[in-house]
């Protein structure tokens, strides 16, 4: 028969990669943006640029818009049309509803540079900041597959030291490996946030209103208030919500396989079995014979 430890094995392998499947299901639903995540830039009051900061994607606003800057990827503007305010009231709802949808996997400090190693980078997860979060000059560290996915909720604090929960970086930089996309990653601001020099990867979901001055951005900005880009700089807006996890072909057909290998053992089984079966038959008919034989 087969090993009870290799049984065992197999079944905590299954069950390892059901949790997993289940967390990764768990982190998609929080963040339920649909029709917003089609945009670069959504925003509740104005949107206003500098001819040096190209956008990829498209930008709407529900106030003003004077944007100079270069559009690519076919982006379109929609300032104050029916475009816009659809956007905007898919990305209130999702920013509403995210906070509740997911409760923090692990708590970081206000101070972005503490969070993370090269050596010890952040696996895919949510994490929270209950104060204000701000990098200055320094490297936030993430290490994850295609599909993994972070999210990180600057909550703020109303209890001493009050802190509003506005994320703020100069010279930041947000480094990847592993696979990981940025358009994986969420940022969940409760009031402002405000990037200077940075290498900026993710989507910021803001509860006021967004500056980006110079740097490069991967990712979405959505604001409650304005969204200013200041260049020279890019920003290069997510199209499309994250998808699914593939199935593990791989593991699949090596669980088939095993699966195959357990049917054989049990008919190797029901063969030694039968064998003997027929070894004590032919045993007792010898014992007959010779009684008989000497009666």
């Amino acid at each position: 028969m087969k090993d009870p430890v290799v049984r065992t094995h197999t079944l905590t392998t299954r069950t390892s990669r059901l949790v997993v499947t289940v967390v990764f299901a768990a982190l998609l639903s929080a963040v339920p943006f649909h029709a917003a995540l089609a945009q670069a830039i959504v925003a509740g009051a104005a949107v206003t640029c500098t001819p040096t900061f190209p956008v990829t994607g498209d930008v709407d606003s529900i106030g003003a818009m004077t944007f100079p800057c270069q559009l690519l990827g076919g982006g379109t503007t929609h300032a104050g049309d029916t475009v816009a305010q659809n956007a905007y009231d898919a990305f209130v709802s999702a920013y509403n509803a995210l906070p509740g949808q997911q409760p923090c996997g692990q708590m970081l400090g206000g101070d972005l540079a503490a969070a993370s190693t090269q050596a010890s980078p952040l696996p895919p997860g949510v994490y929270c900041v209950a104060s204000n979060a701000v990098g200055t000059t320094t490297t936030l560290y993430l290490d994850g597959p295609a599909t993994g996915v972070w999210i990180f909720r600057i909550i703020g604090s109303t209890v001493p030291p009050v802190s509003p929960g506005y994320l703020e970086g100069t010279g930041f930089n947000v480094d990847i490996t592993g696979g990981g996309q940025s358009c994986n990653v969420y940022w969940w601001v409760a009031q402002y946030a405000t990037m200077t020099d940075s290498n900026f990867q993710g989507t910021i979901l803001a509860g006021a209103a967004i500056s980006l001055t110079r740097g490069t951005f991967n990712g979405s900005a959505f604001a409650k208030a304005a969204v200013t880009l200041v260049g020279p700089g890019t920003l290069t807006g997510c199209g499309n919500l994250t998808p699914p996890p593939p199935g593990d072909k791989d593991h699949d057909k090596g669980d088939k396989d095993k699966d195959k290998d357990k049917d054989k053992d049990k008919d190797k089984d029901k063969d030694k079995d039968k064998d003997h079966n027929n070894d004590n038959n032919n045993n007792n008919n010898n014992n007959n014979n010779g009684k008989h034989g000497g009666g």
